[in-house]
Order: C-alpha cells, then sequence, then structure tokens
C-alpha cells in the first residue's frame, strides 16, 4: 500500500510543477510573436502533467476508500459482536426458563 506522506508530498510537487509549466505557457500567450511550436510544446508538457496529477489523485482517492472500508468493517465486526452477545443472553434465559 502506498505511503500517504509520500502522495501527498508527490500531489504538492506535481501541482507545483503544474503551475510553473501553466505560468510559462500563459507568458508565452500573451507574447506578440508568439512561437505556435513552442506553445503546442508546453501544452503538451501541461498535459503530462496533468495525467501525473490524476494518477496520483487516484492513488489518494483509493487510499482514502480503502481507510474508510477497513473503519466500516471494524464497526461492523463490533455489532456483529454485540447481536452475539445478546444471543447467548437469550439463549441462556431460554435456558433457565425451561428448568
Amino acid at each position: 500500500m502506498a505511503n500517504p506522506e509520500a502522495l501527498k508530498k508527490s500531489r504538492e510537487t506535481d501541482r507545483t510543477a503544474f503551475t510553473k509549466e501553466y505560468n510559462k505557457a500563459e507568458e508565452l500567450i500573451t507574447l506578440e510573436c508568439v512561437d505556435i511550436s513552442e506553445l503546442e510544446a508546453e501544452l503538451n508538457i501541461l498535459k503530462v502533467k496533468v495525467e501525473r496529477l490524476e494518477i496520483t489523485h487516484a492513488s489518494i482517492l483509493e487510499l482514502l476508500l480503502r481507510r474508510i472500508l477497513k473503519q466500516n468493517l471494524k464497526l461492523l465486526k463490533i455489532f456483529v459482536i454485540k447481536l452475539y452477545g445478546l444471543k447467548q443472553k437469550q439463549e441462556g434465559l431460554l435456558l433457565v426458563n425451561k428448568m
């Protein structure tokens, strides 16, 4: 399982890298003599950065879902144990009443 802190750090790094490239592309667009091929190259870099962010985001979501499922399973076990305890008490009462 992935380390949550490493994923958060990766996401932070990816966001910073995206912002840096985005600002660079914005700057290129404002130039009067913009080199379309250079702008296209920047947009391709941005696309890769967004894809990387999507992967990191999906990994974080998966980790969170696993944690939530694990917590819910623990709660479910508690309810099952409580039910089992009540059933044992009920059986004990039935035995006492039969005597």
